[in-house]
């Protein structure tokens, strides 16, 4: 099972060279929204996960990672 990754996220963002806001504007989501997810207090809904890698010029990935089944 993979889960969304606030970390990976970041990087990929700062990687790409995008700030928090143009994400945002590109998501049509608030600033906070983004803050959240990069922190990891809350995630993105799937659905979007490949939008955002598609922004970023990533495979989903690189913005998730292996969680254990348990």
């Amino acid at each position: 099972m993979r889960q969304f990754s606030g970390a990976k996220l970041k990087a990929a963002r700062e990687a790409a060279e995008l700030s928090q806001r143009r994400l945002c504007y590109t998501l049509d989501v608030s600033t906070a929204t983004v803050h959240r997810w990069e922190l990891g207090h809350t995630n993105p809904a799937q659905w979007r996960w490949s939008q955002i890698a598609e922004i970023l010029g990533v495979e989903i990935e690189d913005l998730t990672e292996e969680v254990p089944n348990e």
